[in-house]
């Protein structure tokens, strides 16, 4: 059996942030690693993770800027969380440019790893939902809902039928309800 809970979860993708003090929001950004965040684009917002002095290089040269790599103010991660707002202002403008498809590209092109952050309609009609069938006919009407995000020995569980309406199953419900507790 395996068990756990979002809150876990949640507290579990923080290991590297809990310090014991209190930390100042970076948005989607990281406080420890510059450039580790989403940045807005043409038509939407790319989310780059060059969050070591080796990507930071790949990165500065895919924006148009390789001088960054060898400016003491960015050449380390370091030197760059202590002058933060000043890179990421420059590198705000130069993705504000171009679409996040665009971006994409060069990005993976150079290893620098990236990702869309897709909108809800780009990410039902993005080829992994379909591919892992996580969008789901619902028998019997014409609309779709998002499936079980689990598979049992390789199969996701299917709708099987449509969410009853309004008070479909009282008598059925009723007929096999019980008192609880019991009178005594």
């Amino acid at each position: 059996m395996v068990d756990t809970s979002l809150f876990e979860t949640a507290l579990a993708w923080l290991t590297n942030q809990v310090t014991g003090q209190l930390l100042v929001r970076h948005r989607t950004g990281n406080p420890r690693l510059v450039v580790f965040q989403a940045f807005e684009t043409k038509d939407g917002e790319v989310v780059v993770a060059a969050g070591n002095d080796r990507l930071f290089v790949k990165l500065a040269g895919v924006l148009g800027h390789p001088e960054w790599a060898k400016d003491p103010r960015f050449v380390t991660n370091a030197a760059r969380v202590e002058h933060r707002d000043a890179l990421l202002a420059e590198i705000e403008k130069i993705f504000a440019t171009r679409p996040k498809g665009e971006w994409i590209d060069v990005l993976e092109a150079e290893g620098v790893p990236c990702a869309p952050i897709h909108t809800l309609p780009e990410a039902v009609a993005h080829e992994q939902a379909g591919a892992l069938g996580m969008i789901q006919p619902v028998p019997g009407d014409d609309f779709s809902l998002v499936g079980l995000p689990l598979s049992f020995d390789g199969v996701r569980p299917s709708i099987r039928r449509a969410p009853p309406g309004v008070g479909q199953h009282d008598a059925e419900v009723a007929k096999s309800a019980t008192r609880w507790p019991a009178e005594s």
